[in-house]
């Protein structure tokens, strides 16, 4: 067994010196502390390879377990990506369609009754069809009614 301190623990066995003092915290690992607070890892040969030999089939497996959750990512993309493709085209059909069935617009000037319209006229001073009274002056604000005509 080798005395050793947890940096040189770390390095090791290939992890963060803050991995280390988890372990130590878990008391997953043989440690000790000194008179002078100094904290001291004990390792083997066999302990050493099978920490880093665990470490690694963790690091794999969550490599694999990554790689199988990008795969379904991109499937799910290119699924409503070919979704999205699917309803432009409808939606392009749909308004060809609505085109269709509309009446086609007339744009000669001799089917209008006047070219002005009635609010053209009443801007004129003209007065609307139908409408033979005379209109009314606008009344007067209560500041014209006070001071009065200037």
């Amino acid at each position: 067994m080798d005395r050793l301190t947890v940096p040189e623990a770390a390095r090791r066995l290939g992890v963060t010196p803050d991995a280390v003092r988890k372990r130590i915290k878990r008391d997953n690992i043989r440690w000790e502390k000194d008179d002078e607070g100094r904290v001291y890892v004990y390792l083997d040969e066999a302990t050493t390879d099978a920490d880093t030999l665990r470490d690694q089939s963790a690091t794999e497996r969550l490599f694999k377990e990554m790689q199988s959750q990008i795969e379904h990512l991109r499937d799910q993309l290119d699924k409503e990506r070919e979704a999205n493709r699917e309803n432009r085209r409808l939606l392009a059909l749909q308004l060809e369609h609505m085109r269709a069935l509309e009446p086609p617009r007339d744009t000669s000037s001799d089917e209008r009754e006047s070219p002005e319209t009635p609010f053209e006229k009443a801007a004129k001073g003209e007065p609307p069809p139908g409408d033979t009274e005379q209109p009314r002056p606008p009344e007067r604000s209560w500041w014209q009614r006070w001071f009065g005509p200037r």
